[in-house]
Parts: C-alpha cells; sequence; structure tokens
C-alpha cells in the first residue's frame, strides 16, 4: 500500500482552495467526489452479505451565477485529472456513456482473506455535468432507471444494443458530480420519481451565495506545492484496494 504524504486530503483540499470564492459546503463535497472517483470500485466495506463500494451522487444546487457551482467542481476535476480516473463528457447520450463504461474496464490486483491474490475487474467513472439538466434531459426515465442501477456497483452489468444484441459490463461503479438550479432539477426529475431510485440516491448539496469575492489570485508557493502533494495522493489513493474496516487498515 503507498503511503500518502498528507494527514488528510480533505483537509488539504480545503486549504488549498480557502482562497476561491465557492463556499466551504460547496469545496468539501466537491472533495469528497474527488476521493470516491479516485478509489473506483477497488475498495469496499462488507455489510453484512453485501459489499458497499464509496461511489456518490453529488449535486451542487443554488441559483444562477452566485454561489460558484461550477468554480468549485472545476478546481478539484483540475487535480483528478491527473488520475487515471475515466471522466465522462460533459453532454452525453446513454449509448455514448455505456461505451465509455465499458472503455474504462481495467484489471486489478487485490489479495483475499487468505492472503491469496486475484486479479478483478472493474469498469469505472465519473460522470460531471456542470449543468445536470443537460445531461439528464426532460424526465428522461430511461437514464435515470440506468443510473438508479449504476449506483449499486453490480458485478455485471448487460445491456441491450438495436443492432449487436446484448454486452456486458464487469464491475461497473458510477460516480456523478454535476450542478443546477432548484428550478431546473425540479423540471428534470418528476415528483413521482422523488422518492425512489436514482433521485433518492441524490446528496443534494444546496447553497445561495459566495464565500467572499476574489477578483484575481495567483496561486502562492505554499498552495502549489500543496496542489503537487494533493495530486500525488490522488494518484496513490487511486491505487488502493481490497477490503476497508472501521477498525483497520486496507488489506492488500
Amino acid at each position: 500500500m503507498s503511503i500518502l504524504t498528507l494527514p488528510n486530503w480533505l483537509d488539504a483540499y480545503l486549504k488549498y482552495t480557502e482562497n476561491t470564492e465557492p463556499k466551504r459546503i460547496f469545496r468539501l463535497w466537491v472533495g469528497i467526489a474527488a476521493v470516491a472517483s479516485a478509489l473506483e470500485r477497488k475498495v469496499y466495506t462488507q455489510w453484512g452479505h453485501d459489499e458497499v463500494y464509496p461511489n456518490m451522487y453529488i449535486v451542487l444546487i443554488g441559483p444562477p451565477g452566485r454561489p460558484r457551482k461550477t468554480t468549485a467542481a472545476r478546481h478539484m476535476l483540475e487535480l483528478l485529472e491527473e488520475t487515471p480516473v475515466e471522466i465522462s463528457a460533459d453532454s452525453t447520450t446513454k449509448e455514448a456513456l455505456i461505451r465509455a463504461m465499458a472503455k474504462s474496464g481495467r484489471e486489478f490486483e487485490v489479495r483475499d482473506d487468505h492472503g491469496v491474490l486475484q486479479i478483478k475487474k472493474h469498469s469505472s467513472i465519473l460522470i460531471f455535468s456542470e449543468e445536470l439538466t443537460v445531461f439528464l434531459g426532460y424526465r428522461n426515465l430511461d437514464l435515470m432507471t440506468y443510473m438508479g442501477e449504476w449506483y449499486d456497483c453490480k458485478k455485471i452489468f448487460r445491456y441491450d444494443t438495436k443492432n449487436m444484441g446484448s454486452d456486458t459490463i464487469m464491475g461497473v461503479c458510477a460516480n456523478l458530480l454535476g450542478a443546477t438550479t432548484p428550478e431546473l432539477l425540479q423540471e428534470s426529475i418528476p415528483k413521482e420519481l422523488i422518492s425512489g431510485g436514482f433521485a433518492s440516491r441524490l446528496i443534494l448539496v444546496y447553497e445561495t451565495d459566495i464565500g467572499k469575492p476574489v477578483s484575481v489570485h495567483q496561486l502562492t508557493d505554499e498552495e502549489r506545492e500543496l496542489k503537487m502533494h494533493l495530486i500525488a495522493d490522488l494518484q496513490r489513493i487511486n491505487q488502493l484496494s481490497g477490503e476497508y474496516k472501521m477498525d483497520d487498515q486496507f488489506k492488500i
């Protein structure tokens, strides 16, 4: 297991973005999205009979312009783009997203409880949308159904194509980071779907204003060094695999 250089990645990220306009709550949750995306479908915790993975569907919500939703996301993505994490296009079709997920398939090594090395496969992706309603469309029930299925990180996901028959993706894992306004979110997701499936899996992070105005900001030497450590640790986090226990470390 690679040793991280920062004692707490999220604390370091909040410090790195301290002199930016988005409020702390937005900066915190995009940081959480970065860690969840970097872990992919390679780290889990056992919950009874189920393996629970760290993927999340996070949506930043606020009025147009003021709370700097997109700014908060872009600062994080600049770091995550330095890792092997697959990041989807902002505007895409369901079919293109499935192809991207299939293309992201990779193998990784993990040891079981007896120390035996196993080779597994995962197909992990971060879906990023500066305007979530562009990605979701208007009441796109078909896409929302798929998103609901992907959230559960199934070992096998099968889908049918019009001309090529049925295909299979191994180890599906989707993270979502989007931004929108309350009004547009209400238009995209019908009320009858709010309590189930895709909508019930969303973490909605709401803010109405900026944290502080920043007209011009050049990175300080300390911030540049911190950025390097943040990227290096994200790359190391991306290398982790195995079971995580609350009173233990990763079993590699």
